[in-house]
Parts: C-alpha cells; structure tokens; sequence
C-alpha cells in the first residue's frame, strides 16, 4: 500500500492552493509508481493524476483534480540500463573517447531527484543521508580502464536555482544563460514515462543509445520507441504526457567557471544584445584583449535614474581551470539578498524613518486628515513590531514597507531598496568556483520571501527583446509608478540556443529569455505582469510554462508550431485509454489535448 494524505497542497509561492486534495500520493519506487497509476486506471470513475516536485511553478501546471503524486522520493542512482543495454555502436564510442576534447559519459537517474542533488552526486561530493547507498557514479559497471574511469561529472548546463526537481526543469523548458548551449532538456538521451494505465515507454531519438532486446532484459515491460519526433514531443509536455520516472543524461567533466560582473547602462549595452551580439565578448580579467564569453545576463533595473537611463549590470562567466579548493565568494541572487537581516534591516528602517518624517511633515500641512494620520501611524508602529519580533518572513516584511511608501507619496523609497539590493547582488567583482556553485544563485533555500515573475522568449536575432524592453517594459513600469504602484524587483536577460523540444519556449537559433521577477506582496505586481505577457505575445514570444502563464488555446497555437505534431505524439501515447488521465485545467486551457 503506497502511502498517501489529504494533507494541504500549495506550490511555492502560496497563491495556488487546493486545501483538501482527494490524495497525495508519495511514491518511493517503480513499484509504486506503477501501482498509483494502475489503481486510478481502476476506480470508478477513473481519477486524474499529477506529478508534482519541488512546487516551483507559479502557474497552475502541476494542480491535480483528484489525486497528486510527489516525487521527491523518487531519486535513486540506476545502474539496470547502463552500460548493460547499451547499443554496440554507443558502447564503443563510449569507451574509445582517448584523446577526445570533452569526455563524456551517460548517467541514468530517477527524475524526483532535485538538480542541486544530482550535482553533488555527478561531482562526488558529501550527499544526504537518504543518498548514502549511492556508490560508483555515474557508469560504475563500465571496466576501470575506460578515459571516464574515476572522473567527476556535471550537467553542460543548468538554469539560475537547483532546487526543482529533474523531471519539473525538463519539462517546463527550464534554461540559463550559456548562449551557445540549448536548455537542459536538449541534455537528455533517453525517457522512461508511464503513462495511462500503468504502460511504460522507453523513449529515444531515431539513432538510440540502448538496444530494444536488451532494454527489454533490464526493463521487462516496457515499450522501447526509437523517434526523434516522439522524443522531441515528450521532452516539454507539461506533465500531459504522463509521469516521467527516469531519464538518462549526457553528462560531461565536471568543469570550473569564472565570472565577473560590471555595472553599465542600458543605452550603452543594449547595442551589443542585438545581432551580431558583440556583448558575448567581453575584456576577461587578467587579459588585455576581449574573449568569447560562455555565459551573459544582463540584469537591468526596471526604473530609470535620474538621468534617464536605466542602470544595468552584466555577468559574464567563461570556463577556468579547476582551483585548488580554495573557492571565492560568489554573487547570489536578489532575493536570496531578502533572507539576511543584514541587507533587510536597514532598508526597512530607512523606509520607517521616512515614514516618520513624512507623518510629522503632514501634521504641518493643513487639509490633513486626523483619520489618514492616525492610520499612518498605527501601520507604523505595526512595521516596528514586525521587524523587532519577527513575526512574519523579511520578504513580507519589506512588502508591507514597500506598499507603506507608495500609499505615503514616497514611491522613490521604493526604487532606492531595489537599487541597493541589486547593487549589493552584483557586486562588481571576479569569483570563480566549481560550474554548478557558480551558476546557483538560490543558495539562501529562498523560504523568507515570495515572488510574482514571469519571462517571455524572443527571437534575438530580431532584436524583439531590446524592442520589448523599451518599448513595452520600461513604459509598463512608469505606468504603474504613476498610478501609485511603484513594484520591487529585477528585470534579467539570457541568451540561449533552440531546443529540439516541439514545446520548449527556445523556438530560435539565438533566443533571449526576458525575466521579470517581482518581490510578492506588493500591489501593482498582478497588473504590471500580465500587461508584459500580453505585449510578448504581441511581439511573437513565448511565455515560460512553469512561470505566471495565462496564455490561452489560441495564443499557444501560435507560438508553436509544432503543436498539432505534439498533438499526434499525445495520442500516441494515451491510445485507446482514458485520454484524460493527465490532464488538468491548465492544459485543456491551453490545447495541450490529443485534438483540438
């Protein structure tokens, strides 16, 4: 008996809530897995499922109608399928990799396992108590005496945080900023899925790693499906395909980064971000001459200073030479900054102070009201009391000042918080550490804040990015701040290349993902997103899965292309059974339907 509770299901940021779920599920193995699926193939009528990991998303992707199905659980090492059924041809490139410029290996890995655990495993490092049978790594049955014997692996890429699950990354398109790398997805070689009814699919492009006769020995059972196109389907599906279990990775050596950050202004750096995208060579330090650069954000403040234009800091990383363990600091990301007292403390008391002033200022001035006063200050006293007994998270905290400020008339209290805190999380200064410290930026675990963020993806080589930013987000922004809604958070731009994924948001050569992430609690937030969502569709983009997504039928219609293809794949995989099993209001919403 798989255990299962009622217990209250919400995703990370608090705003998508089901209080008394019919099920949750948490399976522990294959086993279980299967039997979950099974049972509700059974039931009269037959029940929706949803697999749910880390509860990132800040749509409603993950939200089951009846039962869920937490995956965490689900993170052990496989050693059934590699090296045993592998193809001649694989294991022989495998093995003759002397004298290659990049050595790599295959890592099979069941998909509940969160992107900051399989990196501590890839790189041999101390691992949780729940991960201490994991032995060898990542092909440990593959002889001694092949060029990968003994090495520590990393993933070629990864997005800004490691807490999501593998499977909730994959799926949701979730990408960084190395621009001539595709996202993660394009990292994986092979898919175990369960679909309706418990069948299992073992999923590969047209030219597979694995030989069906001897999957079929390590994996009694199961479906082996040699097509790019079915791959390419299932890869990005949002969850409607069914509930990925495993996927095996082509992982390289495990490498080290340096990175350095400098403060600019975007009239100055935004000609760089258009074709031929001059800013991806950069001065690296130590060197008198520019490089190519590996990795760009270009993090840009959403208000203008005052000289009218926006300050905006660029990060470049370039790959280094492994260090000797002796690892500098390096940034974090901005509301990582929202979990130290030491950065929050002061800004809320500066917006305290002001208050003060601005209360002692208005009892000056005739035509103020005693009510409004009164109230003013009981809001007050009730920021001191938060801050001195801690009664709620720093991010709410900050939240409530920032709204106080705006309500105040005092909305450039605002916008001097959001530039001492991304001062302070781009500092400018060269870091270098091992790939995967280095491109986390959520080392904080991100518990004392919320956040509202959505990003849009453009065809870069049209410039439709710099276009949208000045175009249509700088005004959005003003907008607000002169209706009194002046909102806290950043504004971040990365490059990278097309995804294989009929589904991915990557849908061009060079594509530039545009971020917006606000601090949650601030009123304002809601009306300023969606207005950014509907002008990057306007202009062509698409809009990230696992983020605040409110597109409907007819705009995923056409921002994808491949969606009928993708439809003919789903129904492939559904067959004769319920079509139904994995759906939810967020993918009828949208089309993700085996027809139309």
């Amino acid at each position: 008996m798989v255990r299962w509770s009622r217990e209250r299901w919400s995703n990370w940021a608090g705003d998508v809530v089901v209080e008394h779920p019919e099920r949750r599920y948490h399976p522990a193995c294959l086993a279980d897995l299967l039997s979950i699926v099974r049972d509700a193939g059974r039931e009269q009528p037959s029940r929706r499922l949803r697999a749910c990991g880390s509860h990132w998303s800040f749509s409603d992707i993950a939200v089951s109608p009846d039962w869920f199905i937490e995956t965490r659980d689900l993170r052990a090492t496989l050693y059934d399928v590699i090296p045993a059924a592998l193809t001649d041809r694989a294991r022989h490139h495998l093995l003759q990799q002397d004298g290659a410029l990049e050595i790599y290996s295959y890592y099979h890995v069941e998909a509940g396992i969160t992107v900051r655990d399989l990196n501590l495993r890839l790189d041999r490092q101390p691992l949780p108590a729940a991960d201490r049978r994991w032995a060898a790594m990542p092909v440990d049955a593959i002889p001694d005496q092949w060029p990968g014997a003994g090495k520590r692996w990393a993933l070629p890429t990864m997005g800004g945080a490691a807490g999501q699950t593998l499977a909730g990354a994959i799926s949701t398109g979730t990408h960084g900023g190395d621009h001539d790398l595709p996202p993660m997805a394009d990292m994986v070689v092979a898919i175990h899925l369960i679909g309706p009814d418990g069948r299992q699919w073992w999923i590969e492009r047209d030219s597979p790693i694995t030989d069906p006769h001897r999957l079929h020995t390590a994996l009694p059972g199961v479906n082996h499906r040699a097509s790019t196109e079915l791959f390419n389907a299932v890869l990005v599906s949002a969850g409607r395909m069914g509930i990925i279990y495993s996927l095996v990775l082509r992982v390289v050596e495990q490498f080290w980064l340096e990175q350095t950050t400098t403060a600019s202004h975007w009239s100055t750096e935004a000609p760089g971000l258009r074709p031929p995208f001059h800013a991806f060579t950069r001065i690296r330090p130590g060197q008198d001459e520019a490089t190519p650069t590996r990795f760009l954000e270009t993090v840009v403040l959403p208000y203008a200073g005052i000289n009218g234009d926006h300050t905006c800091y660029l990060t470049a990383r370039w790959t280094a030479a492994a260090g000797d363990g002796d690892r500098r600091p390096k940034s974090v990301g901005f509301f990582t900054l929202l979990c130290r007292h030491s950065t929050i403390t002061p800004i809320v008391l500066i917006l305290i102070g002001a208050t003060v002033l601005a209360i002692g200022v208005s009892w000056l001035v005739p035509g103020v009201g005693a009510v409004l006063v009164t109230a003013e200050v009981l809001v007050l006293l009730g920021l001191i009391a938060l801050l001195i007994f801690a009664r709620m998270s720093l991010g709410d905290l900050v939240a409530r000042a920032c709204n106080l400020a705006n309500r105040l008339g005092r909305p450039w209290l605002v916008r001097r918080a959001i530039e001492a805190i991304i001062r302070r999380a781009r500092p400018s200064v060269t870091t270098s550490d091992v790939g995967y410290e280095m491109m986390d930026l959520a080392e904080s675990g991100g518990e004392c804040y919320r956040a509202d963020s959505m990003e849009a993806f453009f065809d870069a080589d049209a410039g439709q990015h710099v276009d949208f930013l000045e175009q249509d987000l700088f005004p959005a922004f003003e907008r607000s701040a002169r209706a009194g809604r002046t909102v806290a958070g950043y504004v971040s731009l990365r490059f990278t290349r097309r995804s294989s994924a009929l589904l991915a948001m990557q849908q061009w050569d060079h594509t530039c993902a545009v971020e917006v992430a606000l601090l949650k609690g601030i009123d304002g937030n809601a009306e300023v997103l969606h207005a950014l969502e509907v002008a990057a569709l306007a202009r062509g983009g698409t809009i990230h899965w696992g983020q605040r997504n409110t597109t409907d039928l007819a705009a995923v219609a056409a921002s994808y292309p491949g969606l009928q293809r993708w439809r003919a794949c789903l129904a492939e995989i559904i067959g004769d059974s319920d079509p139904a099993t994995f759906d939810n209001a967020f993918c009828a919403t949208r089309g993700l339907e085996p027809h139309p």
